[in-house]
């Protein structure tokens, strides 16, 4: 099974706020003194980087944030956009999601980003 993970357009601010959470758990997520799994999950991490930069290119403004890690900031396409992840990735992401260790100032925006996540519609397949 899959899930369709959807940044509606005209929702920029939203999407945005979004992207760089969960963007921002898979960066945050991998801690030195955290056992990490081995390769399979660096597969994982891999595949779900893969599939949110597919939507917010590198962003060469001079506004663009790093999003930690020495990451450079991206931008999510002004349309939106959407993908698939595997139900173990997407698991995964939100795992990740509910357990980095955020800012306080923050808690708003991650509990609106681990509802919407949550709401992400399973993909059926092909017949």
């Amino acid at each position: 099974m899959k899930r369709l993970i959807v940044f509606p357009k005209g929702e920029q601010k939203k999407n945005q706020q979004r992207f760089e959470l969960l963007y921002g758990a898979i960066l945050l997520g991998a801690k030195p003194d955290k056992p990490r799994g081995g390769i399979e999950v660096f597969r994982r991490e891999g595949r779900i980087l893969d599939a949110l930069e597919s939507i917010a290119p590198l962003d060469t403004s001079s506004e663009a944030k790093p999003l930690g890690a020495n990451e450079p900031g991206r931008k999510v396409h002004e349309d939106g956009g959407e993908f698939e992840l595997q139900q173990a990735d997407f698991d995964y992401l939100l795992e990740q999601l509910k357990t980095v260790d955020w800012l306080p100032t923050v808690a708003r925006k991650v509990v609106d980003a681990v509802d919407w996540l949550t709401l992400a519609p399973e993909v059926k397949p092909a017949e």
